[in-house]
């Protein structure tokens, strides 16, 4: 994977990495408790290697706790809270997963926690045309550009609300070749299917594409 990037705007949104408790108002409780020293984590696959090494520093200082890391896209790990999975702790980039789980009633947003930052950066693959600057999306140069979906990820809701802060969302709109996530945004990019695209900077993805 050969991809040059470069940030938008150093004011563009920060999106936060949000940590928050799972509640089931809208479920009854489980009829068996889990074990109390066992937390469990739902975590966004390219966030899991960080959150591991996190992991395994609190139970080395905690011993007899252990974390059970269920990793995953944000969007699967959603559906699976919403046909009753119950983790203790549900970890992603942005908030338009957890805003989700919020709305439903799942997610006691009184435990809800940003605990970092991404910005965001256009990318291309090596051997397409250069973007020297945010307005070259709109160049007929630029002829499909890989997103995930808006609404649905954080990362294409971003980039929705960085390019119409810019003017340039109406201009790039039928260019969109859109996915269901933000790995396989980055995946049609990399196989050069798209000239350019939209990721978090710096981008977790490309950290567990290796």
């Amino acid at each position: 994977m050969h991809l040059i990037w470069r940030r938008l705007a150093p004011t563009l949104l920060g999106v936060g990495v949000l940590a928050a408790g799972c509640a089931r108002p809208k479920r009854p409780a489980p009829s068996a408790p889990g074990d109390p020293n066992v937390l469990t984590a739902y975590v966004a696959c390219a966030l899991a290697p960080a959150i591991q090494a996190a992991c395994g520093k609190f139970e080395a200082a905690n011993p007899g706790k252990s974390v059970k890391i269920e990793s995953g896209e944000s969007a699967a790990l959603v559906r699976k809270i919403e046909g009753g999975a119950a983790p203790d702790v549900f970890i992603c980039i942005g908030d338009s997963e957890s805003g989700l789980l919020e709305r439903e009633g799942f997610m006691d947003t009184s435990l809800r926690r940003s605990v970092g930052s991404f910005g965001l950066a256009l990318a291309r693959p090596a051997a397409k045309p250069q973007l020297a600057r945010p307005d070259d999306l709109a160049s007929d140069r630029i002829r499909s550009i890989a997103m995930p979906l808006a609404g649905v990820t954080s990362l294409g809701t971003d980039a929705k609300h960085a390019l119409d802060r810019m003017g340039l969302w109406s201009k790039v709109e039928s260019k969109l070749a859109l996915r269901q996530s933000g790995a396989e945004a980055l995946a049609a990019l990399a196989k050069g299917d798209a000239d350019a695209g939209v990721i978090y900077d710096p981008c977790p993805l490309l950290k567990l594409e290796g």
